[in-house]
């Protein structure tokens, strides 16, 4: 489970990022048998994707820390009422 926690943390504000800008990034048309080619703007892409993805990853970090520094304490009060 923590796997695929760890695979969505990294992935999701992609896909979150891509869908919200699911507009013409790509123009596939190629009737005329130009290649395909990518809109100006997909720059905007990169600089909303990764700083989001850093953020999500960064929290997650700060959040796993924080809950493994609370059970260590409750297994150190577990053991010393023993």
């Amino acid at each position: 489970m923590k796997t695929i926690a760890i695979l969505t943390i990294v992935f999701l504000p992609g896909t979150f990022v891509a869908s919200l800008f699911s507009t013409d990034m790509f123009d596939w048309n190629t009737e005329n048998g130009s290649i395909p080619k990518v809109s100006k703007y997909i720059w905007i892409y990169w600089v909303v994707t990764v700083p989001l993805t850093l953020l999500v990853m960064i929290t997650w970090a700060v959040w796993s820390k924080k809950d493994f520094a609370k059970r260590r304490r409750e297994d150190g009060k577990i053991y010393s009422e023993k």
